[in-house]
């Protein structure tokens, strides 16, 4: 079943085969990793990005329309998530900043943390 192009994969899945499914899937989760790492700068947050723009596609695959590129659509779920994760962050973050920081060293616990990321 590798040898099948996307397309012919997506088509077999609509039509109830899942095992065409989980082989796209397989075949574009490591790059779909990849992406969401260098998109996150944190390969655990990519890591969970990945695994909820799988769950995603695997909810919504059926919606792919017939000259749509199923890869694309993945791909496209996968920006959407990561803007969400920004979005929470960028939240996350702002409330971190109203706590204050009691002394100095503390302080220089929280300086940098992104760049470790990197």
């Amino acid at each position: 079943m590798n040898d099948l192009s996307d397309a012919q994969l997506i088509e077999k899945a609509k039509a109830g085969d899942e095992d065409a499914l989980d082989v796209f899937l397989d075949r574009h989760r490591k790059d779909l990793l990849y992406y969401l790492w260098a998109e996150t700068c944190n390969k655990e947050a990519a890591e969970n990005l990945t695994q909820e723009t799988l769950v995603k596609f695997y909810r919504k695959y059926r919606n792919i329309k017939e000259n749509e590129s199923a890869r694309t659509y993945l791909f496209r779920i996968a920006y959407r998530n990561f803007l969400d994760w920004t979005k929470k962050e960028a939240r996350r973050r702002g409330l971190a900043e109203m706590v204050p920081i009691l002394n100095s060293a503390e302080a220089e616990i929280y300086e940098g943390i992104c760049e470790e990321d990197l």
